[in-house]
């Protein structure tokens, strides 16, 4: 087996950054990640979307680092994800954990249920994979969109191509995969209609008509990108490559890429967004590897420099240390004030296969 490991010039931002992830574990007891800390209202509750995906992203430093010994807490993650999980397999949305539950949300802990069956291979985790999964293709409208329960009502995003990335990957332990194939197949076919002759895609944003954050950009590039290697299929690799066609200008000619972009690739450059930063470097280094395209290991440093240079470092303030604001500047137009769990889980991810180019990255 390849040794995985992190490079020098990362290791100490990567180990402030993973401290921060675990103290927003501590905060809730274990009991899931809290989604950020806000500068004046503190850390919020636990999310389950993204101690979902955070959970991949744990077990893999917890294979670099085994001295940190941070399956017990990984483990606590997945079980409390295990005891919110409704009836019909669904997992409520958001911080109150209410009774309505959604589509997207419950897609990204399936890359937690699905890192943690492959590590452990209780059955729990599958019984609870094969019910969240039948859950979501039940939420598949005629046309192919994820249509029923989504965060926008009947707005079935850009985005969503993200979670049919997972739906792919438990396709070999799910009770029907052809059905499951069939409806994937369906999936792709709607999403990849949203691309436009500008490489944008309609329906890029959190809501009809808005802008396409960065980060909500590179949840869909990132999505088609991981479809097509695990259906081999050139034709959603080319989407991918006409929209980054379009992102390597932007690279090439401005100091940083803009918070968001309108279908015509005008950006707002008033604000960064760090998450989608860190995303981006994540994709265009797995397409470094995939095409075997230098190139594009230069665009992958270039804009996880960018956002390494945003981490706070301010020891005695050890709810900040180790953070990242979710935009730049902190007052930015997305996630005003906060630090969210995600951007710093995707710096783990971004400088964890900037050392390993071969690392496969879950969520």
């Amino acid at each position: 087996m390849m040794k995985t490991e992190i490079i020098p010039p990362y290791i100490s931002s990567f180990e402030l950054s993973l401290a921060w992830i675990l103290r927003s574990v501590a905060y809730n007891d274990g009991n899931g990640s809290s989604a950020y800390y806000h500068l004046w209202k503190g850390w919020s509750g636990p999310y389950a979307e993204t101690t979902g995906y955070l959970i991949p992203t744990l077990w893999q430093v917890d294979e670099i680092f085994p001295e940190k010994q941070l399956g017990k807490t990984v483990l606590g993650l997945a079980e409390w994800l295990l005891s919110i999980q409704r009836v019909d397999g669904s997992f409520p949305q958001g911080l109150e954990l209410g009774d309505q539950p959604e589509i997207f949300d419950s897609g990204q802990i399936l890359f937690g249920l699905y890192a943690t069956w492959e590590k452990t291979q209780d059955i729990k985790y599958k019984k609870s994979i094969q019910s969240l999964t039948n859950w979501m293709l039940a939420q598949q409208c005629e046309n192919g969109a994820f249509c029923k329960n989504t965060y926008v009502k009947n707005y079935s995003p850009s985005y969503h191509i993200r979670f049919v990335w997972a739906l792919l990957l438990v396709k070999e332990i799910y009770a029907a995969p052809v059905e499951l194939n069939t409806k994937v197949q369906k999936a792709m076919h709607y999403y990849s209609a949203l691309l436009t002759e500008s490489g944008s895609f309609k329906n890029w944003g959190f809501h009809p008509e808005t802008n396409g954050l960065t980060h909500t950009i590179a949840y869909t590039l990132r999505g088609f990108l991981e479809c097509s290697i695990l259906m081999h299929d050139n034709d959603s690799l080319s989407i991918v490559l006409k929209s980054i066609e379009k992102l390597v200008k932007e690279i090439k000619s401005k100091p940083y890429l803009a918070g968001s972009y309108d279908q015509h690739w005008h950006g707002d450059n008033n604000f960064r967004c760090l998450t989608g930063e860190a995303q981006m470097s994540i994709v265009f280094r797995r397409l470094a590897i995939l095409l075997n395209e230098p190139e594009y290991h230069l665009y992958a440093d270039r804009v996880l420099e960018d956002i390494n240079s945003k981490q706070i470092k301010i020891q005695w303030a050890t709810n900040l240390n180790g953070g990242f604001f979710a935009s730049s500047p902190f007052y930015g137009k997305y996630m005003r004030f906060m630090m969210n769990n995600w951007t710093a889980k995707f710096y783990l991810d971004a400088v964890m296969i900037k050392s390993n180019p071969h690392m496969v990255i879950l969520g």
